[in-house]
């Protein structure tokens, strides 16, 4: 009996647990990513200069989170609501493309900034300027 139970319920959630599944190799990839390109930067730039990289990818982060402007939450939602309708849909898709344009814009515009008053640490943002796109 438990066990006719149990294989009703991973046919009724397998799509679930495919999600699931699909989060959590990201989520592992994302760290393994990490522990492999950490020496390869720290024998790079140095010990010393290790605490600018971090910075800089801190700040790529955070200026991500900027740019997405929660519209990698809600985008997800609004996708799914209009599926079945591709007007609405490709007029959803470029609305948050072009959010995220126009949010990356300024970003644009303080790197330029930061070279032209020529930061000393310009090449670590610059360099982590691909985390944001």
């Amino acid at each position: 009996m438990n066990k006719a139970l149990l294989i009703q319920f991973a046919k009724k959630n397998a799509g679930l647990f495919a999600n699931f599944t699909n989060l959590g190799f990201i989520q592992v990839s994302n760290i393994l990513i990490q522990l492999i390109l950490f020496p390869i930067i720290i024998r790079t730039v140095g010990l010393e200069s290790f605490g600018s990289v971090a910075v800089a990818n801190a700040m790529a982060g955070f200026i991500g989170l900027f740019i997405n402007y929660g519209t990698n939450l809600s985008g997800i939602k609004d996708v799914a609501l209009q599926k079945n309708n591709p007007s609405q849909l490709s007029a959803l898709f470029f609305g948050i493309y072009y959010t995220r344009i126009a949010l990356f814009i300024p970003v644009i515009l303080i790197l330029i900034g930061l070279y032209l008053f020529q930061y000393n640490q310009f090449l670590y943002i610059f360099f982590a300027t691909p985390i944001i796109l």
